[in-house]
């Protein structure tokens, strides 16, 4: 009798949990079909208040907190969430405007005709602009900065307490966006790598959050230059295979095979390296508040799994990437494995749903 109790707790157990599930699928999908009017809705009523009551917490929402005139710098506190979130939300706004307003109807202008294409074409030129703009002004960051071409630089400038508004900006409003990937890559259309690129956004958030709150700032900024550029040819390939432009497609991804070979495997590995080798070298471990020190041996060691995780992940796409780079060279045009791919079931059940919708 308690064999069965136990099996029946278990199954009920089994059965709530399923329906959690279902309730959050409901609700994101939900989400994606009226997010743009949810989101302009909810921006709007914020800057309503703002204008209006100019409550304190609205400030927090859309200014950089903790920033002091005198000194021209800003340092951090729990007060920069607000900032965050209010990022989140209009990345996700701005995105879901230019994709159903702008990238659909100029991608359907140019010859692309499948509903499945257009929705790919939309999101690979949101991305395409973001990286752009972001990687310009990472770099922009990067050269002005005592550590370019010095990697030694970001760890003896240890701690970066107070910083530039650009700088806190940057890094902000970074966060924000790859916070918003994990939304993004749940709501659309799950590829091959959903778990692979699922797990790079969590550790890269990860990694982000923990260089900011533990003053590490500088290298954060050299690892989204680094990861950055290859960013910027791998969905401008995207595009241009879907404009059917092969011959500009194929030139654009060997661009973006070489950058991500560089960039990835090289300099990104160097700065592992040195994470591994110089910081504990450069930075007594030691965790010491009063002085903004935080780099004990765990947190060093911390830093050191998710970097080199971060490395295998890579890895692991540019076994595909080889993939793609071995079809051009056969005199294929370049087909994305990586995460632009659908499982054929997919297709399949798809057209089987299309064909039942308009029997």
């Amino acid at each position: 009798m308690k064999k069965y109790s136990d099996g029946r707790i278990k199954k009920d157990k089994q059965l709530s949990y399923l329906n959690f599930g279902r309730f959050i699928k409901q609700n994101i999908r939900y989400f994606a079909v009226y997010q743009q009017k949810i989101l302009i809705a909810t921006i709007l009523f914020i800057i309503c208040i703002h204008i209006f009551t100019s409550q304190n917490f609205t400030k927090k929402l859309l200014k950089l907190s903790y920033c002091n005139s005198a000194t021209q710098l800003c340092s951090k506190g729990k007060d920069d969430w607000y900032f965050v979130g209010f990022w989140v939300i209009l990345f996700t706004l701005m995105r879901e405007v230019c994709i159903r307003h702008i990238f659909i109807p100029f991608g359907r202008n140019h010859g692309i005709i499948s509903t499945r294409n257009l929705n790919r074409f939309s999101e690979q030129t949101w991305s395409f602009i973001y990286y752009v703009v972001f990687w310009s002004f990472g770099m922009y960051i990067s050269y002005n900065s005592p550590y370019w071409l010095n990697p030694k630089q970001l760890w003896i400038q240890y701690p970066q307490v107070d910083l530039k508004p650009h700088i806190k900006w940057y890094y902000l409003v970074q966060f924000s966006f790859w916070i918003q990937q994990i939304f993004v890559v749940n709501i659309e259309k799950r590829r091959k790598d959903y778990y692979e690129m699922f797990f790079h956004h969590i550790i890269t958030c990860t990694l982000i959050f923990m260089s900011y709150i533990y003053h590490f700032t500088q290298v954060g900024n050299a690892v989204m230059c680094i990861m950055d550029l290859s960013d910027i040819f791998l969905p401008l390939s995207k595009m241009l295979k879907y404009l059917k432009m092969h011959k500009t497609c194929n030139l654009s991804f060997f661009i973006f095979f070489l950058s991500w070979i560089i960039t990835r495997h090289i300099l990104f590995v160097f700065i592992v390296y040195s994470t591994y080798k110089d910081a504990g070298v450069i930075i007594t471990h030691k965790w010491d508040p009063v002085n903004n020190i935080y780099f004990t041996k765990k947190i060093h060691m911390s830093f050191l799994a998710l970097l080199t995780a971060l490395e295998i992940i890579l890895f692991f796409w540019l076994c595909l990437i080889i993939k793609v780079t071995w079809q051009v060279i056969s005199g294929h045009n370049a087909k994305d494995t990586r995460s632009d791919s659908e499982d054929e079931n997919d297709l399949a059940l798809n057209k089987k749903k299309y064909k039942n919708t308009y029997k």
